[in-house]
């Protein structure tokens, strides 16, 4: 018999898993879609194409013709010059620098690649942030609606005393007002949810019933290179590399090639003698004005270079010192958590014995009353501190990037709120 019903429990305990990361997964996918993303992804196929037409050429020109017609008797019989023309011409841009512009044109892209993978990751975090937001106010509003009632039975406890002669009066007006303050928290909580709820409907466009969801952590190696915020400042150095690249290549020449075919007439009785005339040009530039041209472009773009090197340095030491803030306060949190669940400990004993003690009829029912407000108190911190260790785990997840290998395996570990 016990088998079975560890087995019926342990079968409902696994649909329930199911059905939770089925709800996660649908919410998760709705948010690869969210517009933020897609439009940094439309910008992104956007340089894939420029870059798939850097190395095209441009357009061909094709001239049709007359040359050297008389004004005073337009014919093509009468002057030996006259001739109907088509020409054909095809600048060839520098090769070199069309291979450099493209190259710049797929770091673009590789950036705006990196660029979507963070704001997704912002978004799963938000996202659980949220759920954490949404658990806490429900935990907290139930604690304060227990606490209204504990107020309550010390009301009455009050008026009975007061009844009895005792001199208690003053503690009925103090209890009013602790019922005042439950009633405002109760308020400022139901404002709280209804900011959350618009919150979920930008993210996903619903508001997804509570949910218990366990919350992964993206191990942090210390490296600043695994930051999201750092990976994009390295690849705004490695953009203006490419970009000195195409400023080198300016010195390079263009092409062109030029043709021409004339036909002419042989004139009345052929009076003129010889044949169609063709003519054929090869172009090439030349940097002739390269010191007020190219090196000054190519100066600017090794400036560039520096500044996007210096950024670089900056951005890391700067998100060091914000990891290890988040770090800290996280670390903080899981132990404050630790600490505040053994005092709910030794509060809980302590109720215990004050009930037995009023029990025994050798204490009034105050002390076990008060002893209950504070252990309201206390879950509603637990309930605040353990969504604030969640906060601080999502911020650091999200500007993490998740590293798998060809196994699937990533940088996540199960971490269960202490």
């Amino acid at each position: 018999m016990k088998r079975s019903i560890l087995t019926v429990f342990f079968a409902i305990l696994m649909q329930s898993n199911s059905a939770l990361a089925a709800n996660i997964d649908h919410y998760l996918a709705i948010l690869d879609n969210h517009p933020s993303i897609q439009g940094i992804l439309q910008e992104k196929e956007a340089l894939e194409f420029q870059a798939d037409g850097a190395l095209g050429l441009p357009d061909p020109v094709v001239s049709l013709g007359v040359e050297n017609i008389p004004i005073s008797d337009p014919s093509f019989d009468r002057y030996l010059p006259s001739s109907k023309t088509i020409g054909f011409s095809q600048d060839i841009p520098n090769p070199t620098q069309r291979k450099a512009k493209q190259s710049v044109m797929y770091q673009s892209a590789a950036t705006q690649e990196i660029l979507a993978e963070y704001r997704r990751s912002r978004l799963y975090a938000l996202f659980y942030i949220r759920l954490a937001e949404y658990k806490r106010i429900g935990e907290q509003l139930a604690i304060e609606e227990n606490k209204k009632r504990v107020i309550h039975e010390l009301k009455q406890f009050y008026e009975g005393e007061v009844y009895a002669g005792e001199p208690v009066l003053q503690k009925t007006f103090t209890i009013d007002l602790e019922l005042s303050d439950v009633e405002k928290s109760i308020n400022d909580l139901n404002a709280e949810l209804q900011m959350v709820k618009a919150n979920f409907i930008q993210l996903v466009g619903e508001v997804p019933g509570p949910v218990d969801v366990p919350h992964l952590e993206k191990m942090w190696s210390g490296q600043t290179d695994a930051l999201y915020p750092v990976l994009l400042a390295q690849q705004n150095t490695r953009l203006a590399e490419e970009n000195i690249k195409v400023t080198d290549a300016a010195f390079k020449p263009n092409f062109g090639v030029a043709a021409v075919y004339k036909n002419r007439e042989d004139g009345e009785n052929n009076m003129f003698d010889g044949d169609d005339w063709f003519s054929l040009q090869v172009k090439m530039t030349i940097p002739l004005w390269a010191s007020s041209n190219q090196e000054p472009m190519r100066a600017a773009a090794h400036s560039r270079k520096r500044s996007a090197l210096y950024n670089y340095e900056d951005v890391k030491r700067s998100w060091q010192m914000q990891m290890t803030s988040i770090e800290s306060r996280k670390e903080a949190s899981q132990s404050n958590i630790a600490t505040l669940k053994k005092k709910q400990r030794a509060l809980e004993e302590s109720i215990e014995t004050l009930k037995s003690t009023y029990e025994s009829g050798r204490t009034s029912l105050e002390p076990s009353l008060f002893a209950e407000l504070n252990h309201l108190s206390l879950l509603s911190q637990i309930a605040k501190e353990e969504e604030t260790y969640i906060r601080n785990l999502q911020e650091a997840n999200s500007h993490i990037q998740e590293r798998s290998d060809i196994t699937g395996r990533s940088d996540r570990t199960d971490r269960k709120i202490p």
